[in-house]
């Protein structure tokens, strides 16, 4: 399912890259959206679930997630 929605893509002479339809449906991308990354991979997210889930997670219990307990930077 994961590679499944994977499309590699050319921008346009403007730098611009033109989503397929199918993709908009799957990402449920209707007009405005977020584009989140790290490095050389982002995602895009139709902004007013990316604005949920970041909700959600600012308003966490403020405990470390599992498997985090003995991380450091």
């Amino acid at each position: 399912m994961l590679l499944g929605f994977e499309e590699h893509l050319r921008p346009d002479s403007a730098g611009r890259v033109l989503l397929p339809p199918a993709l908009r449906i799957h990402g449920r991308l209707d007009r405005d959206v977020m584009m989140v990354g790290q490095g050389a991979y982002f995602e895009l997210w139709d902004r007013a679930v990316w604005d949920a889930k970041l909700a959600t997670a600012l308003a966490g219990s403020g405990a470390t997630p599992l498997g985090m307990e003995d991380f450091s930077l």
